[in-house]
């Protein structure tokens, strides 16, 4: 069973008005078709022998770049907060384990005080 589109969008790129059917919002698919058009003018000031479809391809590029370096920067920061998670881990545990430590060792002290009691001959 085929899902309806819900938006009917049209967004101009380098001179050319395009219509998207799609289930993208309006705002989201008229921000893609800005950040293609913007970077496409640039390369065409760059490479002004560059023909349409190289200026595409070159944008392609670009943002397929920028999307990878965007992925890695991600993963980076996904694995700094795994490591500060596991840092707050580590101390919440560790203090802890000290604070069991000491109640060890008070119970130790009352058990040796109570046995010191019980084996105390009497009088």
């Amino acid at each position: 069973m085929k899902e309806s589109v819900k938006n009917q969008v049209q967004v101009e790129i380098s001179g050319i008005t395009y219509t998207f059917n799609t289930d993208a919002s309006p705002i989201h698919m008229k921000k893609m078709a800005h950040l293609v058009d913007r970077l496409m003018d640039k390369n065409e000031k760059l490479f002004p022998l560059l023909d349409q479809s190289r200026l595409a391809i070159l944008a392609a590029l670009q943002l397929a770049d920028e999307n990878i370096m965007l992925e890695k920067e991600n993963e980076t920061l996904k694995d700094a907060q795994e490591d500060v998670t596991e840092s707050a881990t580590y101390k919440k545990l560790r203090d802890e384990h000290l604070k069991l430590r000491e109640d060890y060792a008070k119970l130790r002290a009352a058990y040796t005080e109570l046995k010191q009691k019980v084996d105390k001959p009497s009088v």
